[in-house]
């Protein structure tokens, strides 16, 4: 039994191509979304930072847990 020749190996194109959407991720929109996820980082540790005590610490990150603090 032989395999046809005419089917393509890779009914989507080369794996290269598939991969292509990696690649854009990478250029642009890759580091401007980079750069908004470090600048909410950095907005949520300074938010925890400056808790007084463990148990506030411990309340803010259960507040952000829940999704009840909007940083910006």
């Amino acid at each position: 039994m032989q395999i046809s020749q005419t089917a393509p190996r890779f009914p989507l194109g080369s794996p290269a191509q598939a991969n292509s959407a990696v690649v854009i991720r990478g250029g642009l929109l890759g580091r401007i979304e980079r750069w908004v996820w470090k600048l909410e980082q950095r907005g949520v540790e300074r938010y925890l930072a400056s808790s007084q005590d463990v148990f506030e610490l411990e309340s803010r990150i259960r507040d952000l847990h829940r999704g009840g603090r909007q940083l910006f």
